[in-house]
C-alpha cells in the first residue's frame, strides 16, 4: 500500500482537485483507493450528497488506539469506484484528534493499494500534521500567482523543510510570458519542480458541479503524466 497526501502551498491552488481526479484515475487502472478527506473542503458537499462517513465517527477509535480495518472500511462509502470518508466536520475541533491518527489509518488500510489524503492548506491542524508524518509522499501544489509563491517559501522554511521529500506541483499553469515559468519558480524556490498541471477554463464549472476534471483531455493528460512520472504507476495512455 502506498500513502499520498496532497497539500495546498496556498489558498485556491487546485489541491482538492488534483487528489480527487489522481484517486479517480487510479480506478480507472483497476487499483484500491481509499479517498480521505481531511481538511475542510469544497468538495464536503459532494461527501454528504453520497452518505460518506466521516473522520468524526472514527474519532473516539483513533483516541482508544484501537482503529480496526472492519470498522475503517465500515465508515467508508464508495463513489465511482473510490472508497470515500469525509473529513472532521468542525474546523475548531481539527487538533483535538492524536497526532498519531494517519499512523493509526494508514496501518489499517492494508486491503487498498493506494491511500489518498486530501491534506487542505492549514498545517497547523494536528490531521494536517499527521498526514505530513505518515504519508509516503507529500505533493504540494502552488499556482504561479506571487502570493501563491512567496506563501509556499514561508511554509517550506518553516514547516515542509521538516519532513524529507516533497513533490512540488504548480497548478492552474498557463504559458505566458507575463506569468513566472516552472523555471521562474524553481530557481525562485530552490527547489525542483515535478510537473505542471494545465489551467482549466472548465474550473469552475466543474467545482459548482461537483465533478474532476478528468473529462477535459490536456487535464486528464497531464494528471495521468503525474501519476506515471511521480508515482511510477501506469503508462500515461
Amino acid at each position: 500500500m502506498t500513502s499520498i497526501g496532497f497539500f495546498s502551498g496556498s489558498a485556491a491552488s487546485g489541491s482538492t482537485m488534483l487528489a480527487v481526479s489522481t484517486s479517480k484515475l487510479l480506478v480507472a487502472m483497476g487499483k484500491r483507493v481509499l479517498h480521505i478527506f481531511s481538511g475542510i473542503s469544497s468538495m464536503y458537499s459532494y461527501l454528504e450528497k453520497n452518505n460518506a462517513g466521516s473522520l468524526d465517527d472514527i474519532k473516539s477509535s483513533l483516541i482508544g488506539r484501537c482503529l480496526t480495518e472492519e470498522e475503517l472500511r465500515a465508515t467508508a462509502k464508495t463513489v465511482e469506484g473510490m472508497e470515500l470518508i469525509a473529513s472532521n466536520k468542525s474546523f475548531l475541533m481539527a487538533n483535538t484528534f492524536p497526532v498519531d491518527s494517519f499512523d493509526q489509518i494508514l496501518k489499517s488500510s492494508n486491503g487498498f493499494d493506494y491511500v489518498i489524503v486530501d491534506g487542505g492548506s492549514d498545517f497547523r491542524t494536528a490531521l494536517t500534521v499527521s498526514a505530513l508524518c505518515h504519508c509516503d509522499k507529500k505533493v504540494v501544489s502552488i499556482t504561479q500567482e506571487p502570493n501563491s509563491i512567496s506563501n509556499f517559501k514561508e511554509l517550506d522554511s518553516d514547516i515542509l523543510c521538516n519532513f524529507g521529500e516533497i513533490v512540488l506541483i504548480i497548478n492552474k499553469y498557463i504559458r505566458d510570458r507575463a506569468l513566472y515559468s516552472k523555471d521562474d519558480i524553481a530557481y525562485l524556490l530552490k527547489r525542483e519542480v515535478s510537473c505542471v498541471i494545465p489551467y482549466s477554463q472548465f474550473g469552475s464549472y466543474a467545482q459548482i458541479e461537483r465533478k474532476t476534471l478528468t473529462g477535459e483531455k490536456r487535464y486528464r493528460r497531464a494528471v495521468e503524466n503525474f501519476i506515471k512520472e511521480c508515482l511510477g504507476e501506469g503508462n500515461g495512455s
